[in-house]
């Protein structure tokens, strides 16, 4: 997704959303982040369930409108090192054990 296309989703969420505004707020972070990381960082961020509830917040499907790795993807240090494990959904379903430090770095 574009930059502009992106800008225009976020554009129609806000024009049309009904409901708590601190919802709102928290789930377009999320939809930036999925944006510019990709979708497997924000699952490192976040669980599994504030995962779902955003996309329902916002009414899209997160997997299919973001790339698995955004442009800056390779910035993430729980990313890299689950890929070095390659443990991906180990840690995101909790049967292997992250830091929560590591999951958010940012480097």
């Amino acid at each position: 997704m574009t930059d502009k296309e992106f800008n225009t989703l976020i554009d129609g969420i806000y024009g049309t959303y009904k409901g708590q505004g601190d919802k709102l707020t928290h789930a377009i972070g999320s939809a930036v982040t999925a944006h510019y990381m990709g979708w497997r960082v924000l699952l490192l961020m976040t669980s599994e369930s504030t995962f779902r509830n955003h996309q329902k917040t916002l009414g899209i499907d997160f997997k299919e409108l973001f790339e698995e790795r955004g442009r800056y993807a390779h910035r993430s240090f729980g990313l890299k090192v689950v890929d070095k494990l390659n443990s991906f959904w180990k840690v995101v379903q909790g049967r292997e054990k992250m830091e929560k430090t590591q999951k958010l770095c940012i480097e």
